[in-house]
C-alpha cells in the first residue's frame, strides 16, 4: 500500500510540474549565434559564469553551447588582430534557451600602404629561377646540375663561420672566378651568376646572401683576439651581416617561433625546404612524422609579420637538390624548394634589387616532373582590391588566419586590425607559390 501511495504521489507531482510549465532540475537550455564579417570560420567563442566551455564558429559563422543550466553567463569571441563588436555579451538562461546572441566583426576604410610587386613589369620583368640554401657550394658538378635544371641563379654556399666545426668555410666563396675554374664558368647555359651565401652556424642558422666578408663565431681559444667580424649570439650575427652589406635569412625555422621571438632586423625566413618534407616523408622520428614541419614554419613566417610585415619568405633545397642522387630521394622533394623573382634585368644588381622589394616569388615545388608549379601572369592592384592572374587555386591570409579564396581580394574595407595579407597559390599535385605580405594600414594612418 505505501508503495503505490509513493508512486501515485511521484505521478500527480509530475502532472503538476507538466501543467504549469515549471523547469525540473534536470533541464537545460542552449545559447547560440552568428559572427558575421570577412573572418567568420573557426572563431573561437568563450563561455563564462554559471559553467565554463568553448566552442568554434562553423562555415557560416555559427556556434551553439548546449546543456546548460539556468543562471548568467558571458559570451565572448576571440579571434587575434581582429575588432569584433560587442566585446563579450552577458545573457541570462531561465527556462528557455537563446538565440540571436550575434557579433560583427567591425570593418573600416583600409590602404595598401605596401605591394612587393608594385614595381614590375609584368610583360618585361625576367623570372629569375633562383637557390639561396643549397650545399653546393664550388662543387662544380653540383652546380652544373642546377644549370641543366635550368636556374638563372645559385648561391656559393655552404656550413660557415666556426673553427670548431671543421666542416664550415673559414673564407668566403667569392668571387667566382677566384673558386671557379675558367672552363666551367663558360660551360653554363643558363646561370647568369652567382651570389655569394653562407649558412651560418654559430648559434641560430642564419643565411646570409650577398655577403661577401667572411664572418664567424667568436671562439677565444681559437683566436688570439676578438676581431670586428666575430658575433657572440644569433642577433649579433644578423647585425653583421647587415653590417658588412648582406641579408639575412632565419633557416628551417621548423621548432617554432619561440626561438626568434626576440630577434629584430633580419630580412627574411624559409617557409618550405625539401630537406624538412624528405625527413617528414622518411624518418622514423616522431618529431618529423607527428607534425608537418613545413608548415610550422610557414606559421613562424605568420609570427614573424604580426611583427614586422616586412619579412620576406623564401623556400630551399638544403642538401636535396637537383644534384643529389640518393636513391631514397623520391622525385617529388628532390629540387623542390627555390626562389622565383621579378627582375628588371638579368644582373645580380637587379635580382638583389627585388629580393629587397620583395618582388619574389616562394616556391614549393613538389610535382615529379618539375617546374609545373602555379603560374602567375599577373597582379594588379586598386584601391578596394588586389587581383592575381593564374588558373590555379587561391588562399587568401590575413594575420596568420585564412579568411577567403578567389582571385580577387576585397581589402577596402576591412577589419581595421589587418596588419597584412598574403596568398597562397595552389595547384592540383599541391605544389605552392607564397606571394610576399602586402602591407595594410587603416586609412587615417
Amino acid at each position: 500500500m505505501k508503495r503505490a501511495f509513493r508512486v501515485l504521489c511521484i505521478f500527480v507531482a509530475a502532472i503538476f510540474l507538466f501543467a504549469c510549465g515549471c523547469s525540473t532540475p534536470s533541464d537545460t537550455y542552449s545559447v547560440s549565434g552568428t559572427i558575421s564579417g570577412s573572418n567568420v570560420v573557426g572563431v573561437t567563442i568563450n563561455l563564462t559564469g554559471s559553467a565554463t566551455a568553448n566552442t568554434m564558429t562553423d562555415a557560416s559563422g555559427n556556434y551553439i553551447f548546449n546543456g546548460l543550466a539556468n543562471g548568467a553567463y558571458t559570451v565572448t569571441p576571440v579571434l587575434a588582430y581582429y575588432i569584433i563588436e560587442p566585446i563579450s555579451t552577458e545573457v541570462v538562461v531561465s527556462g528557455a534557451s537563446l538565440t540571436n546572441i550575434n557579433f560583427s566583426e567591425e570593418k573600416g576604410p583600409m590602404r595598401l600602404y605596401y605591394n612587393p610587386y608594385g614595381e614590375v613589369n609584368w610583360s618585361q620583368d625576367f623570372r629569375l629561377k633562383a637557390q639561396h640554401h643549397d650545399h653546393a657550394g664550388i662543387n662544380e658538378t653540383y652546380l652544373k646540375a642546377y644549370d641543366t635544371a635550368g636556374y638563372d641563379v645559385v648561391s656559393l654556399m655552404t656550413y660557415s663561420g666556426v673553427a670548431s666545426l671543421d666542416y664550415t668555410a673559414t673564407e668566403r666563396y667569392w668571387p667566382p672566378e677566384d673558386w671557379l675554374s675558367q672552363s666551367f664558368l663558360s660551360s653554363l647555359k643558363n646561370i647568369k651568376f652567382f651570389i655569394s651565401n653562407g649558412e651560418e652556424v654559430g648559434y641560430d642558422h642564419i643565411t646570409s646572401p650577398f655577403l661577401t666578408t667572411y664572418i664567424a663565431k667568436w671562439e677565444p681559444e681559437y683566436y688570439s683576439k676578438r676581431e670586428s667580424w666575430h658575433y657572440s649570439s644569433t642577433q649579433e650575427c644578423i647585425d653583421l651581416i647587415k653590417h658588412y652589406g648582406g641579408m639575412a635569412f632565419i633557416a628551417h625555422p621548423s621548432d617554432g617561433y619561440s626561438d626568434y621571438a626576440d630577434l629584430t632586423d633580419y630580412d627574411g625566413v624559409e617557409v618550405y625546404s625539401a630537406y624538412v618534407r624528405y625527413e617528414g616523408l622518411n624518418s622514423t622520428d616522431k618529431y618529423w612524422t607527428d607534425t608537418d614541419r613545413n608548415a610550422v614554419m610557414v606559421g613562424v613566417w605568420d609570427q614573424m609579420l604580426l611583427k614586422n610585415q616586412f619579412v620576406h619568405a623564401i623556400a630551399v633545397n638544403d642538401w636535396y637538390g637537383p644534384w643529389n642522387d640518393d636513391t631514397s630521394l623520391d622525385n617529388s622533394t628532390r629540387d623542390s624548394g627555390k626562389i622565383v623573382a621579378l627582375a628588371h634585368e638579368k644582373t645580380l644588381e637587379s635580382y638583389r634589387d627585388a629580393m629587397e622589394r620583395g618582388a619574389f616569388f616562394a616556391v614549393k615545388d613538389i610535382g615529379v616532373t618539375k617546374n609545373g608549379y602555379p603560374d602567375i601572369r599577373s597582379i594588379s592592384v586598386d584601391d578596394n582590391y588586389i587581383t592575381i592572374d593564374t588558373d590555379n587555386i587561391i588562399f587568401w591570409v590575413v594575420n596568420g588566419v585564412q579568411v577567403g579564396q578567389g582571385k580577387t581580394f576585397l581589402y577596402n574595407p576591412f577589419s581595421l586590425k589587418a596588419l597584412y595579407v598574403r596568398a597562397e597559390i595552389i595547384n592540383a599535385d599541391g605544389s605552392t607559390v607564397y606571394t610576399q605580405a602586402f602591407v595594410l594600414k587603416p586609412v587615417e594612418q
